[in-house]
């Protein structure tokens, strides 16, 4: 029940009275005008999204994700939204899953750069597991799993992955320990001659560290002596700064190296040249040791 009034006098009336009680005139009741519904169809509304190497793709229709779907354009892995959705989520677990002519032998897919490659047979990812294009440590997914996972961690592993050949540690191509005490003894012996040839040994196991290591290396042995001897020993200053360098840039039990590059330079401006083949010598023999 609702309260309606008199639209001549004002007066308060019932819902079911024909004329006001007050002044008698006839109560008009107007009819409430619907206004018709408009139904949208949903296969058109372009309310769908999905994700192609790290960027959003749309607005999509149904259909278009449909046809998307179909020619292969999107896979049940790619991630997908719309407004409707919470989160992005795969596509095998969208409701667009029913638009997917899922073989059933060919559900995996692999990651590489950074992008879903599939769907594959597990024969197939097989046949890539054996060419060395899939590790144990390679992101594969297939309909019905949570989210992508390492290989070995899959029924995949069972499959007798072939195990990479270990790869031959360098054996830091010919770097000997040396004798710290010995080589000061000998520079002082010959008056600085056998120095430079101490100076010779420890660029160019320097050197060899650093390929064994994969780092850069430094100038030639040969080149780092004559130029040394060329300016005066200018030269020589340069290279106990780039060679404390190069230590820093290699590695002992996973740990780098301190940077004594500046220590270094200082003590060959003063003079002390030999105090930095103590020092850069000390740290090739614990690399060698390790």
């Amino acid at each position: 029940m609702f309260v309606m009034f008199c639209k001549n006098c004002g007066h308060e009336i019932s819902d079911d009275a024909k004329f006001c009680s007050n002044c008698g005139t006839k109560v008009e009741v107007e009819e409430e005008i619907v206004e018709p519904i408009e139904v949208v169809d949903k296969t058109q509304a372009k309310e769908w999204y999905y994700v192609e190497n790290n960027d959003s793709k749309g607005a999509f229709t149904l259909e278009e994700m449909k046809e998307l779907i179909e020619s292969n354009k999107i896979t049940g892995s790619t991630l997908v939204w719309k407004a409707s959705l919470k989160d992005w989520q795969k596509l095998a677990d969208s409701e667009l899953n029913e638009f997917m002519h899922v073989d059933e032998e060919k559900n995996w897919y692999y990651v590489e750069n950074n992008d879903s490659k599939g769907p594959y047979s597990q024969e197939e990812m097989k046949g890539f597991m054996d060419a060395g294009i899939l590790s144990g440590n390679s992101f594969v997914w297939k309909t019905g799993m949570q989210d992508w996972t390492h290989l070995k961690n899959t029924e995949l592993a069972g499959n007798e992955m072939p195990e990479p050949e270990p790869t031959p540690q360098p054996s830091f191509y010919g770097v000997k320990e040396k004798s710290i005490a010995l080589n000061v003894v000998l520079t002082f012996v010959t008056c600085g001659l056998y120095g430079l040839y101490w100076l010779y040994t420890i660029a160019k196991d320097l050197n060899d560290l650093c390929a064994s290591q994969h780092q850069e290396k430094g100038a030639d042995p040969f080149l780092v002596v004559v130029l040394s001897i060329v300016t005066c020993g200018i030269y020589q200053i340069y290279y106990m700064y780039k060679a404390g360098k190069m230590v820093s840039s290699l590695t002992k039990n996973g740990q780098h190296l301190s940077d004594d590059s500046v220590v270094l330079m200082v003590l060959a401006i003063l003079q002390l040249s030999i105090v930095s083949y103590c020092i850069l010598q000390s740290n090739i023999n614990g690399l060698t040791k390790n």
